[in-house]
């Protein structure tokens, strides 16, 4: 596939994780947990989504963390903050929504409350997907290294059909719930994903339009589940 001025995307993607981090180095952790403003549900309150679900996740972190160890936390969140920041960019960018962080996990949302743009919700998370990939080979690998870290690999995997939003927890202490076999389909196949693929599922394919049906490959991997599932094969030209 074809990207427009990917060098001039390298380095504004180089820019704003460089920004990033000097932000960061300015606020040193503190201890404390600070919740953000949710949306405008009550607690219990839900609502349904047609959603392309983008799930990315790192490689071995938990390797990467041990080697680290406990003198080297501070290290290791320079790592997820640089990486969580940039690839919540990414999602964005293709009009999509970062709604949950678990770990060193993301999870991009991208759709609305009607299946009308269903076809341009999935292109757009394959999108951000393709870009994700440009972005770790060409920008955020490269800084991570140049800055004395390790650099990281990343898996994904995408599906897509309806989601509930929930708002749970106490008056205070609460967040957002995604409920749904979308969401979890999106995570499993991620976790299945070697570094570098995108592992899509059915209902996707189905929407994988034209000529970029040549990049859908079908592809196995040992599960309790019969839906099917591809390859996304395809990365940006340079």
């Amino acid at each position: 596939m074809e990207m427009a001025s990917w060098a001039d995307y390298s380095r504004a993607s180089r820019s704003r994780i460089n920004e990033y981090d000097r932000k960061r180095k300015k606020y040193p952790p503190k201890t404390g947990l600070t919740m953000p403003d949710l949306e405008d549900l009550q607690i219990g309150g839900s609502r349904m989504f047609q959603l392309a679900v983008l799930s990315i996740d790192i490689r071995g972190f938990t390797k990467i963390a041990m080697a680290y160890n406990n003198k080297g936390v501070e290290s290791l969140a320079r790592i997820q903050a640089l990486y969580l920041a940039e690839m919540s960019n990414i999602i964005k960018e293709y009009d999509g929504v970062t709604e949950k962080y678990t770990g060193d996990g993301v999870m991009g949302l991208f759709g609305t409350e009607s299946d009308t743009n269903a076809i341009n919700d999935v292109s757009n998370a394959i999108k951000a997907a393709l870009t994700v990939k440009l972005v770790l080979k060409n920008s955020l690998n490269p800084y991570l290294k140049e800055s004395g870290l390790t650099e990281i690999q990343l898996g994904m995997g995408i599906d897509y059909g309806t989601v509930m939003m929930e708002r749970v927890g106490l008056r205070g202490e609460n967040q957002f719930s995604l409920a749904g076999p979308t969401v979890s389909l999106a995570s499993k196949m991620q976790a299945q994903a070697e570094p570098g693929q995108i592992i899509i599922g059915e209902d996707v394919k189905k929407r994988v339009q034209g000529n970029d049906l040549k990049f859908v490959k079908p592809h196995k991997i040992n599960w309790d589940f019969t839906y099917p599932l591809y390859l996304y094969d395809a990365t940006w030209k340079e």
